[in-house]
């Protein structure tokens, strides 16, 4: 994608507000530190549009957030890509739940074992924050191999 639409899409996010709606189970969150919270989920927004800037792709218009949580980086995608088709994955039912229902967004109920979940691709982008720390590298180069052919072209 080129720099300049990048640009654009970050400069459109910039100017639109973003849903701070916080689920009450979310373990991520702390009270106190919302600046923190936010500021995360900003985070990872900013990785995918920095890796938007490396790839070929010249629209986005479905993302897979997985593990979707309980959105901390999900109400970020939403107001980058307010156009886009979001589905949220989690084994945790409340969290998906919760995503879709506030970021507007199609659900997708994992299991235990990635490569046996029907995700519904392809997609533009899938974003992964924090998965294959928790597994260990057998997993993770099989989820890998699953998810990358779950990506649409370029």
């Amino acid at each position: 994608m080129e720099f300049s639409t990048v640009a654009e899409i970050h400069r459109a996010y910039k100017g639109r507000s973003i849903n701070s709606t916080i689920a009450l189970d979310d373990q991520m969150f702390a009270p106190g530190q919302e600046s923190h919270y936010f500021s995360v989920g900003e985070d990872g927004l900013n990785n995918v549009l920095a890796s938007l800037v490396r790839s070929r792709r010249q629209t986005v218009q479905h993302l897979l957030d997985l593990p979707c949580g309980h959105g901390r980086v999900a109400r970020h995608l939403r107001a980058a890509f307010p156009d886009a088709t979001i589905s949220f994955c989690d084994i945790d039912r409340a969290g998906v739940n919760f995503c879709c229902q506030t970021f507007d967004g199609r659900p997708i109920y994992s299991l235990p074992e990635l490569t046996q979940v029907t995700l519904g691709g392809p997609f533009d982008v899938i974003w992964i924050g924090s998965l294959f720390t928790h597994v260990d590298e057998a997993r993770t180069q099989r989820w890998l191999r699953y998810l990358c052919t779950q990506l649409s072209d370029d």
